[in-house]
């Protein structure tokens, strides 16, 4: 989604529910509201991309599978999977739960993806 999206799928459902009595046009009030929503929505989707491109390349980094992380943390691996597709943004316990099979801190799982691959995998085989 976009904001050009976001205003449409705004100003479709005023049109639905008639808000045309109001003294403004429906498209002047779904620009308004898009313009204040889409930071707070462009955060969410650009959170919920870093931590699917991050959780795949912690998984590529460390050898796993998404059934093998799945049995690390506790969780089923279709929810994996749907993390990795940015169809679920995992809560707060998962991303410290990934944090810890992965050996990293949740502030990483926020920081750059290529500061994920530095670290090499299985360093103790050194």
């Amino acid at each position: 989604m976009n904001k050009a999206q976001l205003y449409e799928f705004l100003l479709s459902k005023l049109d639905e529910m008639s808000f045309s009595k109001l003294s403004l046009s429906n498209e002047i009030v779904a620009q308004q509201w898009a313009d204040e929503l889409w930071p707070l929505i462009a955060a969410e989707i650009d959170e919920a991309l870093n931590v699917k491109q991050k959780l795949r390349l912690l998984r590529a980094r460390d050898g796993l599978r998404q059934r093998d992380l799945a049995e690390k943390i506790g969780e089923t691996e279709l929810f994996i999977s749907k993390i990795e597709c940015g169809r679920v943004l995992p809560s707060q316990a998962v991303i410290e739960k990934i944090a810890a099979a992965f050996g990293v801190s949740v502030d990483a799982l926020q920081v750059s993806a290529d500061a994920l691959v530095e670290r090499e995998p299985n360093d103790e085989g050194a």
